[in-house]
């Protein structure tokens, strides 16, 4: 009983585990492409703002 026990709990903590560096990785990518979203978009954003402003000024 107390082996079957050690077994459970052992699995217990193998999954445990796995879903936390699961979550984790998730939340890490999750991030990950978010600032790079918002990078690219205020990238473009002074994109078209320079490409507008030049345009504006020499025409």
């Amino acid at each position: 009983m107390m082996i079957l026990l050690l077994l459970l709990l052992h699995d217990y903590y193998y999954y445990y585990y796995y879903y936390y560096y699961y979550y984790y990785y998730y939340y890490y990518y999750y991030y990950y492409y978010y600032y790079h979203y918002y990078y690219y978009y205020y990238y473009y954003y002074y994109y078209y703002y320079y490409y507008y402003y030049y345009y504006y000024y020499y025409y």
